[in-house]
Formats: structure tokens, sequence, C-alpha cells
């Protein structure tokens, strides 16, 4: 191209000096230059983008006469060309004076050829002139397109430098670690000077492969033009050309998963490191607290081997004075108070034991999340005043004649909301204690108002704790090891589960042989009722010219009630099951007025008997005592059409008062 000019800038001085000889000399030469080059050539008008001429090898790549295509605009020929446009090669030319790019075409023979399209600027004679050079590179271009092929399908990234740091080539690998859009981009970047290479730390690393001219590899985290960070393990290689530095080759290698794993190695390795430093700490609070929890269990069964012992003892106490005392009362020569006074110790024994298996059953359920609670509105007084009643009765027939009981009550009626059956275990339980261990002084229980809040007290003179054991009172099974020899030491125990489940709370203030109290709180469940409130008294019962038909397969209990009812004058007919239950009733339906109902017994059990005499005569009122003490079965009689409910072994006073109250 240099020659060119120089021939065009000696034609312009011939054509100065009006030297024809000469002009036809250059002109010659030029032509024949022009002429038989092995290149496509064109000369182009700049600014009406028309064909000046063209030379033969132009003709034959086109099968077209220079005839036909001198004078013809470039445009004509823009199809002939893949990926080119020529409104990009003037613009290109206007701006770099020169336009060089690889393009493919068919010729005419429909053969794909690969060309080396380069365009220049020219001027002659004051006018501006595109210079055209096609040359044909297909047989070079398949062996170069093969080895970018392979450069570009490498897994690694690869980019090559000149010695100034400005890239000359790139791979596809190498623009998508990058973060690069395009290749056109990425030729821009420099190594030795961008912003990003020098932050990065590149720069440095470039300029000492320059200055050292020895090969070196380092990992960084490179974040691209458009946000993107990846670790990237570079490779720098130094490129000689007769021991001359000549550029760099960079190969890169993503190794962000690799870097990220060994992020979470050091992580997981630092945890581990403090893991093992606090290992002796977690394996001496372990040991700690297994040596703690297997103390625990030991005690625990150490009590209840001591409390199964002692209830062994307490179940054969009141057994044997029941067998004892049956036996001496069946001799005939005994006298009739001695008999009397025998009878009321069997009453006693068999209430103590009566007691001692309600406490077995109620921390049953309690353990096993059974027990169930039935909140109604009840008078607190009516309740207390049958409370003082009973254990006045228990006081003397114990002969404590130096136990005074006292009862604290308002002298208006107090309405509260909660389980009455619960709360009244809970204050004959506190009483029982009371009466047990007090052997003179005073036993005081009653309540005290506080808006609508109740706080009930049960306190007394009798046998106290030591107060380092106060803390250990209701635990369950402590009392025999730890505070006294009577008892099975579960009272306490379900008396506070079942506070707890009334939403209460119980607490206990002791001092060794001074006495005790327990006083227990409850919020928003009392109101008061205006009403006075008269002291209970033994009631007398008659009800003669009425009926009961009593159905009990239990000939001993059949002979217990009735005796205990032949007081009231009551007219008594018995039956043995269910089956013969129903017979009677049909018969004498007409005059029996209540039917005393046992629940569990052969042939046909006291729900079925039920059911079908209730299927007779829908009025009739029928009262089940039954032997298991469940909520749910009392809940489920009911439910069937019974009146009422009497569990064994039956309060007679219990008996009395719901007979009364429907015969």
């Amino acid at each position: 191209m240099n020659n060119l000019n120089k021939d065009i800038n000696k034609i312009n001085n011939i054509v100065d000096s009006e030297s024809s000889e000469d002009l036809r000399y250059y002109k010659n030469i030029f032509t024949e230059i022009f002429d038989n080059s092995l290149s496509a050539k064109l000369i182009v008008d700049a600014e009406k983008l028309f064909i000046i001429d063209v030379n033969s090898t132009f003709v034959e790549f086109t099968n077209r006469t220079r005839e036909e295509v001198i004078g013809q605009s470039i445009y004509t020929f823009e199809v002939f060309l893949s990926n080119i446009s020529i409104e990009e090669i003037v613009k290109s030319i206007n701006t770099d004076k020169q336009y060089v790019k690889v393009v493919s075409s068919l010729n005419y023979k429909n053969v794909l050829k690969h060309y080396f399209l380069k365009v220049s600027k020219i001027s002659f004679l004051d006018k501006h002139q595109l210079y055209v050079t096609l040359t044909d590179i297909t047989e070079t271009h398949g062996e170069s397109q093969k080895y970018h092929n392979l450069l570009n399908n490498a897994p690694l990234g690869i980019l090559y430098t000149d010695v100034e740091g400005n890239i000359n080539y790139v791979n596809s690998k190498m623009l998508q670690m990058l973060g690069s859009p395009s290749q056109e981009e990425t030729m821009k970047f420099n190594m030795l000077t961008s912003e990003r290479a020098v932050k990065s730390g590149v720069s440095d690393v470039y300029k000492q492969c320059i200055r050292t001219k020895e090969k070196s590899v380092f990992e960084l985290p490179y974040t691209s033009k458009w946000g993107v960070t990846i670790y990237v393990r570079f490779y720098v290689n130094p490129l000689f050309e007769k021991s001359e530095l000549t550029g760099v080759l960079v190969m890169s290698e993503d190794i962000t998963e690799l870097k990220e794993s060994q992020i979470k190695e050091n992580k997981y390795k630092i945890e581990l490191e403090s893991i093992n430093k606090n290992l002796e700490l977690i394996v001496k609070e372990r040991t700690e607290e297994l040596i703690s929890a297997k103390n625990k269990a030991e005690e625990s069964d150490r009590l209840k081997t001591a409390f199964l012992a002692n209830m062994s003892h307490e179940i054969r106490t009141p057994m044997n004075a029941i067998i004892g005392f049956t036996e001496i009362i069946s001799k005939p020569n005994i006298a009739s108070t001695e008999k009397s006074k025998y009878i009321d110790y069997i009453n006693q024994s068999g209430k103590t034991l009566v007691k001692l298996i309600d406490d077995i059953i109620d921390i049953s359920k309690i353990e096993a999340n059974q027990m169930k609670i039935y909140k109604t509105n009840f008078s607190v007084n009516n309740l207390f005043e049958e409370l003082y009643y009973i254990f006045e009765k228990q006081i003397n027939e114990l002969g404590k004649t130096s136990v005074k009981l006292s009862l604290s009550i308002s002298d208006s009626d107090v309405i509260i909301f909660s389980d009455e059956l619960r709360l009244r275990q809970i204050i004959s339980n506190l009483l029982h204690n009371s009466v047990k261990f007090t052997q003179k002084g005073s036993i005081v229980f009653g309540y005290i108002i506080k808006g609508d809040d109740v706080e009930f007290f049960v306190k007394d003179t009798g046998d106290g704790i030591d107060k380092s054991k106060v803390n250990t009172v209701f635990d369950r099974f402590v009392r025999t090891e730890k505070l006294n020899k009577k008892g099975t030491g579960i009272g306490l125990s379900i008396v506070k589960s079942l506070t707890e489940l009334l939403d209460g709370e119980i607490k206990v203030a002791s001092d060794l042989h001074k006495g005790t109290e327990f006083r227990l709180y409850f919020s928003s469940i009392c109101k008061i009722d205006k009403l006075i409130m008269a002291k209970i008294e033994k009631k007398e019962y008659n009800w003669s010219g009425k009926t009961i038909l009593i159905v009990e397969d239990d000939m001993f209990n059949m002979i217990i009630l009735e005796e205990t009812l032949i007081d009231t004058g009551v007219n008594i007919i018995t039956a043995v099951n269910g089956v013969e239950a129903i017979k009677l009733y049909k018969q004498k339906k007409s005059i029996i007025n209540i039917v005393l109902m046992d629940i569990q017994m052969p042939e046909m059990d006291g729900f079925e008997a039920s059911k079908r005499i209730l299927e007779i005569d829908g009025d009739v009122k029928i009262i089940a005592q039954t032997a298991f003490a469940n909520d749910d079965e009392n809940k489920k009689i009911v439910e069937l059409g019974c009146i009422g409910v009497v569990n064994k072994p039956i309060d007679n006073d219990v008996l009395y008062e719901v007979i009364d109250s429907n015969i």
C-alpha cells in the first residue's frame, strides 16, 4: 500500500510537469501491477461509491466483464460477501482510514471461499478513492479455523497479549470467566493499565512476568465490569521469539467451587477446633448430668421400694384389724359393749383401707394424665360444714379428746366455680393428715375471701415437720423416708397435683413439734350469697310404705345394703343379676319406687339391665352402685338415664341423701 501511494505521488508530480511520456510509463506500470495481482482489486469513488476500475482477478471472482462492472454502485456487490456491510466499511474508513476483516462468499460456481478484505482511502488528482483488496485465504482459513475452534473449546481460558499489555487474542472460555459480552469489548482491555487489572493485582503479576521473564501462577477473586465475581487461578507464561520477549500467554481456570469448598472446609475446621476445645467441658457436663440422673433414678427406685414395702404394711394393718376383730366378735360369749367397740374398729380400718385404695387410683390417674376436672358452681359453706361433721365424728371415734376441731367460714354463703369432688378430696386429705398427726391442741380449717379470690387453709398444732425437710413435703414417696413412718407418702403429692389441676397454688409452713399450716390460693372463682347457712345436722330417714329393688350379685354386699336400709322402714326386693331384675320389675313396677342397680354382674351387667328397664318404664328411678371409681364410667351411667351414682364402698350418708331426694 505504501508503494502504491508513492507511485500515485510520482504520477501526480508527472502530471504537474506535463510530461506525457513519463505519465504513460507509470500508468503502464500501475496497470500491470493492478491487473496482474492475484488479489481481486477495485477502485471506488469515495464520495459517490461507484466503481472506477477493477482488475482481472475481480472479473474472474464475479464472472462479469469490466464493462459490466465499471460504473456500478459498490452496493451491487454487497450480496457477494457475507457478514459485511458497505455502510460499516464507509464509517470505519472515515474514522480510521483503513478497514480489515475476514469475509466469506459463494463464488459463481457456488463454492465457498474465504477472503481477507482490506479497504484503504487514497487520493489522486485531489480526488478521494477507496482502494479495495480481496485476497483468497481459503486454503489457510480452514486450518486456522480448526485451531481457532480448538482454542475456543479449550477447558481453560486463553488470552494473549503483546509486551505492552494489549490483548491480541482471547478465547470463549476466557470471555465467559471475565464476564465480557464480546471479543471486541475485551480487546480494548489492557492487562497493565486497565483499572480492574490494577485493582485485582493482575497488573503487578504481568509487570513481574515481563520484568523477570519467568512463569508464575496466582489465584484471586476477579470481579468483572458487570459485577460478576469468581475465583480464578491464572497461569502466566512469557513468550519468546529468538530469545526476545514478544508477548505474554495467560491461561485461566475457574476455581470458584474449589475455593468455596476450601472456605467451607476452613469454616468447619474452625468449628471442629472449637468443638474439640469444648469437648472436654461438654463431656464433663454430660457426665455430671448422667451421674445426677443415675443418682435420682437410684433414689427414685429406693423410695419406690420403700413405698411398696410401706404400702404392704399400710394395707395389711387395717386388713389385720378387720379380720382380727371380725373373729373376736364372732365369739359367742362376747359382751355387747365390747362387740360395739370392735365393730367401730372394723369400720375405721375399712375406711383407712378405702382411703389407701383411692390414693393409689388417684396417683395412677395423675401419672397417666387421665385425671379429669369437672367444674360447677357450688356452695363452699355446705362443703365445709359437711367436712366439719365428718372429721369431728372421726376425732371422737379415735378418742382424741384433747384435740379441738374448729371451722372458720363466712356467715354469708360463698359460691365458687370449681370441681367440688376434687376440692373435697384436697381438704379431706389435709384434714386427714392433721387428725393423724395431732395428739393435742387444735385443728382449724376454713377460707378467707379477697374480692373474687379465695384462700383456703388447714392448720394444726400437731407433730410438725423439720424446716430442712419442708421443701420435700409434696415430693412423691418421701414421707416414709424423710418425714415420719406413718402413711404412704403420696397423699400430699396428690393434694398438690389436684390443686394445680384446679389452677391453684399451695404453700406450707411448719415447725417441728409445733404444728403445720397449709394454704391454697385460687383466683376469680367465687361470689358471695347473702343467705345465712344453717349448721348441718344428722338427718333421720323414714321411708315406710316405699319399696326399693336392690340388684346385687355379691351376697355380702347385699346383706350390708339390707342392714343399712333396715332402720328407714323401707320395703326391700332383691335380685342377683340383670335378667332377674328385669323380670321382677315387670311383675312389680307399680310398687317399686327406686332401683338400686349394681353395674358389674354376671349374665347381664347393670348397663344393659338399666337400659332394658328404662325401655319398659321411662319414668323409673335407677341409682347405680359401682366399685369402679371412674369419672368416665359415672358420666356414662348418667347419660344412660340413671338418676344418680354411689361408689363402693358406699358412704351411708351419701346413699341416704341420694335415695331420700328421689324416693
